[in-house]
């Protein structure tokens, strides 16, 4: 008698994971071996693909692609789901896999949904599925949006990367007294001098020289760009931005207002511009030569003095505003 190969498919997501609404993979797994052995000549593969914290709304998934390959390769009869929705979430990803699955003459069969896809009636019905699920999560996405905005416009943050200077408890946004105090030195010594290298430079010294390594690694390296993107925060006023709004914080700002209307004053004169185009052939060395002090790699750099343009190779510390004991030492190109 001829087995029919079935290969057993199991997915949960984080979201799942967290809200609990499906039975875990181990379960997942014991319901589709059970179904299986209920069929004389069907076996189930040893290979088990398992999809663990993938969502069901794309195919970027591993054991999902090693899947739709086996079914390409001829390995596999049938493929046996808890649900049709652990395999996916989307209709348009069905219709794709469909396109692989029939030429191979391969079912998809749900343990807990008996319905027969491949008729016209359960096609009909795992369409409806599939645009019922898409029309759930288009909802939930919409009202986790308007959440997050009305929080915000309260001055709550909700949450994403947190700026240096802020620390979280109990989920409130509270200020790190280690270092709250690097970010107030940022915005004062940036008045003084309207230099954001010179800036990152000297934070990087004041955090190696004050700063545990475990401290300093929560601050991490400035540079130009880094130092740009804090002095725009408006966090640290004791504001909360929504779509380009600003609204009062529920936290305490770590710099007065006069000071950071102080730093946006001599931004709007001098904004950061970004680098000019350069030709592919002008910089043959770049990256190919090294700092003999730190060993980065020496980067190409444009410069001008009286009206007349140059070019040389600077340290990579340097160019960012890092340490390098070899600070002044260029080659010219």
């Amino acid at each position: 008698m001829t087995k029919i190969r079935c290969a057993i498919y199991v997915r949960i997501s984080e979201e799942d994971r967290i809200k609990k609404e499906l039975t875990s993979l181990e379960n997942q797994e014991i319901y589709a071996r059970d179904f299986i052995a209920e069929h004389e000549n069907w076996v189930a593969l040893e290979k088990i693909y398992c999809d663990d914290g993938y969502t069901g709304g794309n195919t970027k998934r591993p054991a999902l692609r090693a899947l739709l390959k086996d079914v390409e390769a001829g390995r596999i009869y049938n493929i046996i789901v808890y649900k049709y929705e652990r395999l996916t979430r989307a209709p348009a990803d069905y219709f794709f896999m469909s396109s692989v699955f029939q030429p191979h003459n391969v079912s998809v069969i749900s343990v807990t949904e008996h319905f027969d896809i491949t008729t016209p009636d359960g096609e009909f019905m795992m369409n409806n599925k599939m645009a019922l699920a898409q029309y759930e999560r288009s909802m939930t996405r919409d009202r986790v949006k308007r959440k997050i905005a009305t929080s915000r416009k309260l001055g709550i943050w909700t949450g994403g990367t947190l700026p240096p200077g802020f620390k979280t408890v109990d989920r409130k946004l509270m200020t790190d007294e280690i270092l709250a105090p690097f970010i107030r030195f940022m915005f004062k010594r940036f008045v003084e001098t309207s230099s954001q290298t010179v800036v990152a430079k000297e934070l990087n010294t004041k955090a190696a020289l004050e700063l545990s390594e475990g401290e300093a690694q929560r601050l991490k390296l400035f540079n130009k760009i880094r130092v740009a993107l804090l002095l725009k925060n408006p966090m640290y006023k004791g504001y909360i931005s929504q779509d380009g709004t600003l609204y009062k914080g529920k936290h305490e700002a770590i710099v007065e207002e006069a000071l950071w209307d102080q730093v946006h004053d001599i931004l709007r004169q001098s904004p950061l511009k970004a680098p000019p185009e350069r030709h592919p052939f002008d910089f043959a060395l770049t990256s190919r030569i090294r700092c003999q002090e730190c060993n980065k790699a020496m980067v190409a750099t444009l410069g001008k003095c009286k009206h007349k343009k140059y070019q040389y190779y600077t340290c990579l510390n340097k160019n960012k505003g890092m340490n390098c004991k070899g600070l002044d030492m260029n080659i010219d190109s």
